[in-house]
């Protein structure tokens, strides 16, 4: 064999696996069995931090200009750097395929595809990897009781209507009641199964037209599952079952019928920054201040990651719930194990852990502490529900526990936007500030003080792998922080008040609630991990306990 062969072979070879190795296995496997295949493909060029800077950067702007900005930069990023990957794609698309673009994250969701159009996307240098997009069931939810009527129920004595035990928990009722807070003028989305819009509990506060389901299964609102429902329900359900009752809401379906795919969780991550309706046209009443998600899987999958800094880019707060794979430690799941995502443990009626709940310290590194962030009712919880415009469900998980958390960071947001206008602080640092002070303000749980992890106790403050930072009370967090600003009567008091508020909540502040705290004997951050499954699923229902 000559040398001019030799290296002709050897580049045919390097050519041959460098292809290889951008198409995930389990895609070229599915594609030639079934003939086509569902993929996400991943874009070599990738610079997303500096394009999110620009907005992130924008002071005095109020939220939708934030979004609307980081859209027009994020989108148009996509537009060029995905500009020859769409041009094959629409040379080679068939009756039954569908490319949708991930402009957040810069990546291409492309259903239906063939094998050989696998193969021409992988000889792209534009391309740098090309996976599966990853299918899995609707996890079972246990402990679930359903209730015909969920009509109001009044006191015998005093005729006011009564909240369920949970609502009460968190200090909700209180802020209704004392400071006329119900969560008014902040809107909320989910992601989750949808929602069943017209119930009962649900139908006067939600925002007309802002539905999405980017599986295109229906162009209104629905809920074939249920757990969707149920989330909202806690979140801005009147009937006594929502923490904000005076919010108003919109919907992404990024769990269709029988599964959650990656590409339709990541396709309602640019519908919350930048909403539009059936018809592609731009809703900006429907873009939430903070989105529920009451999904995730195992730890250490960084895939959601820049679509959770797009949200902070646009200022938009996020809950997850960590997980039910307790009681192993290092168990909460992505990307509720995610520095930057508030993570939320879930506990009974008499403030103890849920066995399910899933343990910290979590799989990222942090400053100081680690995940769950902050603990919340989860056992037993009593919401709306899909079969009926009356029905109501008893439901068990950290699903149920992150709406309690977000319903918490509704009520708290809702007097610092009414203190604080734009021109004064961003939406992120408002955000943060709603947030820091629900955590900073949490208490102890129940605890036994034998539960550990990494030689972390139960009973450890102020955070511990179980509780987190304790559990929140949005009341406590208002008395403790902000009626002090309100005896400021002076007008330089109160200049001095916003100017306190602005520099200890984005300076101060947010470092405290984002690490915790130090412990005395060691720093604790990185932990966890594990998790080698391939997948993650859609629901953290309770998969047993108590």
């Amino acid at each position: 064999m000559d040398l001019l062969t030799v290296l002709v072979f050897s580049v045919a070879l390097t050519v041959a696996a460098s292809t290889t190795i951008k198409i995930d296995p389990r895609v070229l496997d599915d594609a030639r069995e079934q003939g086509t295949t569902d993929i996400i493909v991943h874009m070599k060029e990738s610079n997303l931090e500096k394009i999110r800077s620009h907005a992130s950067s924008l002071r005095n702007a109020d939220h939708h200009k934030r979004s609307e900005e980081l859209y027009t930069d994020l989108k148009g990023y996509s537009d060029k750097v995905q500009r020859n990957v769409l041009q094959l794609l629409e040379k080679r698309k068939t009756p039954y395929m569908k490319v949708t673009q991930l402009w957040s994250v810069n990546r291409i969701s492309v259903k239906n595809v063939t094998p050989e159009t696998i193969k021409l996307l992988s000889e792209m240098s534009d391309v740098s990897a090309i996976r599966e997009d990853r299918k899995f069931p609707i996890a079972k939810v246990f402990d679930l009781e359903t209730v015909d009527n969920l009509e109001p129920t009044k006191n015998k004595n005093t005729g006011i209507n009564e909240n369920v035990w949970n609502v009460d928990r968190t200090g909700a009722s209180s802020m209704w009641s004392y400071y006329g807070n119900t969560g008014q003028n902040i809107t909320v989305a989910n992601i989750d199964t949808g929602c069943r819009v017209s119930h009962i509990c649900l139908k006067d506060k939600y925002e007309e037209g802002c539905w999405n389901d980017p599986s295109g299964q229906s162009e209104i609102p629905e809920d074939l599952q249920g757990h969707g429902t149920h989330t909202m329900g806690t979140i801005v359900g009147s009937c006594g079952i929502g923490l904000a009752p005076g919010a108003t809401f919109s919907v992404c379906r990024g769990c269709g019928t029988q599964s959650c795919t990656e590409s339709d969780l990541l396709a309602c991550g640019d519908w919350i920054i930048y909403p539009t309706n059936t018809k592609g046209i731009y809703m900006p009443q429907c873009r939430p201040d903070i989105v529920s998600n009451s999904w995730g899987g195992d730890p250490n999958d960084p895939f959601y990651m820049d679509q959770v800094a797009a949200w902070d880019s646009a200022g938009i707060m996020h809950v997850f719930s960590c997980g039910n794979s307790g009681p192993e430690c290092g168990s909460v799941g992505s990307p509720g194990d995610y520095p930057s995502v508030t993570c939320a443990a879930a506990t009974d009626s008499l403030d103890k852990l849920a066995d399910f709940s899933s343990r910290g310290p979590g799989s990222y590194p942090m400053r100081d502490g680690g995940k769950p962030d902050i603990a919340a009712p989860g056992v037993s919880i009593l919401s709306a529900y899909n079969t009926s415009d009356t029905a109501g469900a008893y439901m068990s998980g950290t699903s149920m526990a992150a709406p309690h958390v977000v319903g918490m960071q509704v009520l708290m947001l809702r007097f610092i936007k009414g203190y604080i206008d734009s021109s004064k602080a961003t939406p992120k640092c408002m955000g943060d500030l709603a947030r820091a002070f629900i955590m900073k303000t949490a208490q102890p749980g129940n605890f036994n003080g034998t539960l550990d992890c990494d030689g972390v106790s139960d009973s450890d403050t102020p955070y511990n792998p179980f509780f987190g930072r304790g559990l929140g009370n949005v009341k406590d967090a208002y008395a403790r922080n902000i009626t002090d600003i309100y005896s400021i009567n002076t007008m330089w008091g109160q200049l001095w008040a916003v100017l306190l508020f602005v520099i200890l909540a984005c300076v101060t502040i947010m470092p405290l609630a984002e690490g915790g705290y130090r412990r005395r004997n060691r720093g604790y951050g990185h932990g966890g991990g594990g998790g080698g499954g391939r997948g993650w699923g859609w629901g953290w229902g309770w998969r047993g306990g108590k």
